[in-house]
């Protein structure tokens, strides 16, 4: 989802535009006097200085924590202060896909920042060694992987940080990507109050039905639909050359800035038996399967679309094709039909609905626990929150167009004289040059103008899109 380049890169020069390099407050604690702080199913594991284990860093206190809200829960966090310099702010850091362990390389890269910062493993260990079949029939860990992890962290950091420096920190921001841009809109719609600012870059927000797109990617692909490398190079070439320059970009460009306006089918690389036939020629299966990489996930007997298709421009992005063979049994589809269930007889009927109906022991369906559809941010926007979501056109793992028609139901939820307007679409992406991720923003500021809010319990949230593609 190229979170790693582009969003990083884009949160880190937002957030560097908000430090503030104050004066190291008057600590209330030392660092390893806070292995003995007593936080309510929290046990501090270690709490030290760092010895130069991440590399060149600014000093910090390192804490280490686990937290066990119910009896199968293990939720792991880690919260990094700097011993100097603190910009008196907070910084929660999403983790990626369905997590399992922490990411040292995200905390190693914020920390230079001035913040206190903090990340979770999601609670999702062992999931990320042995598959995530191994939470299937436990929702509390699925709960605490969906909401209560990313919540708990951020409560007990800001804890911590409290304890350590003498004082609550002034503002928090989140910054999360894929499965944390998820962790970003959930904390957004169900815990308003725990962030002034977010950043949601590629958020996996439609858990239940992302699983879906990726079954249907990968029975698209199957087989003898496979599509090689070159093959998917050829494609993306192919499209860049009939439309860069059609779509709001410059004709230079190797990437689409607007894919939306690019149309193309795949037939037009068909194989025709001839010796006039590239090597990287389709065959009718591989165009088929082509077709529906952009087609995306449709309901058979109704037509309804159940998640957004991939855009053109994105064939050979972030390690695909070879991918697609790693999409086969997602988790939520486990979580929802058993890991017994033979996922090449899916129906994207009735056993969709089946996974967001769901329901174990806590009572509440499957979708309802995962996503964060629902379009209204009227309890973020009264405690001052802004949030901004951001996607990569070129990023095949999580449809932007997904994110777009969440945009856009944000914009028809809107009252009538709230005074923001209908919000304008940003066609050239910031600092767009020779990046085929790069982000076109969405009108974040237009996204607080929303009423009305209701529990986020949107298990059919169906996108509808104002521009078709293909």
């Amino acid at each position: 989802m190229r979170c790693i380049h582009s969003a990083t890169l884009l949160a880190t020069a937002l957030l560097a535009s908000l430090v503030g390099i104050s004066a190291s407050p008057s600590a209330a604690a030392t660092c390893a006097s806070l292995l003995s702080l007593v936080l309510p199913d929290t046990e501090i594991t270690a709490a030290a200085p760092d010895n130069g284990s991440f590399g060149d860093l600014p000093a910090f206190c390192r804490v280490a924590a686990t937290v066990r809200p119910t009896s199968d829960s293990d939720i792991n966090i880690e919260v990094w202060m700097p011993f100097s310099t603190w910009n008196e702010k907070f910084l929660g850091l999403g983790n990626s896909g369905f997590g399992g362990t922490l990411q040292y390389d995200v905390l190693a890269r914020y920390l230079p920042l001035n913040y206190a910062i903090a990340q979770t493993d999601m609670g999702t260990s062992p999931g990320a060694t042995l598959g995530f079949g191994v939470l299937t029939g436990r929702p509390q860990k699925q709960i605490d992987y969906a909401t209560r992890s990313i919540n708990l962290m951020t409560v007990r950091a800001k804890q911590i940080i409290e304890a350590f420096y003498g004082d609550p920190p002034k503002y928090s921001y989140f910054v999360g990507c894929s499965g944390g841009g998820g962790s970003a809109m959930h904390e957004a719609l169900q815990f308003p109050g725990d962030y002034d600012g977010i950043v949601a870059g590629a958020p996996l927000m439609n858990v239940t039905h992302k699983s879906a797109h990726d079954l249907w990617n990968f029975l698209a692909f199957n087989g003898a639909a496979s599509i090689t490398l070159a093959q998917a190079t050829a494609i993306t070439g192919t499209i860049v050359k009939q439309c860069a320059g059609k779509d709001g970009g410059l004709s230079s460009d190797n990437f689409l800035t607007d894919p939306r306006d690019c149309h193309w089918d795949p037939s037009a690389l068909q194989c025709t038996g001839g010796p006039a036939d590239a090597p990287t020629c389709l065959t009718a299966q591989q165009v088929a399967g082509v077709r529906k990489f952009y087609q995306g996930p449709i309901n058979p007997r109704t037509g309804e679309r159940i998640y957004a298709g991939n855009p053109p421009g994105s064939e050979n992005n972030s390690g695909f094709p070879a991918a697609f063979a790693t999409l086969g049994q997602q988790s939520a589809l486990k979580w929802g039909l058993g890991n017994d269930f033979d996922f090449s007889t899916f129906d994207f009927d009735h056993n969709m609905d089946m996974v967001d109906e769901h329901m174990d022991i806590v009572g509440e369906p499957l979708a309802a626990i995962l996503n964060a559809n629902t379009a209204d941010l009227e309890e973020f926007k009264s405690h001052g929150g802004k949030l901004i979501l951001a996607h990569g056109f070129a990023d095949p793992r999580s449809p932007p167009l997904n994110t777009v028609a969440y945009y856009e139901r944000l914009i028809a939820s809107q009252t009538p004289g709230n005074g923001h307007g209908q919000g304008s679409e940003k066609r050239r992406c910031a600092a767009h040059k020779n990046s085929p991720g790069c982000f076109c923003f969405q009108g974040w500021d237009t996204a607080m103008a929303v009423r009305g809010r209701t529990a986020p319990k949107a298990t059919r949230c169906l996108p509808h899109f104002r521009r078709s593609i293909g």
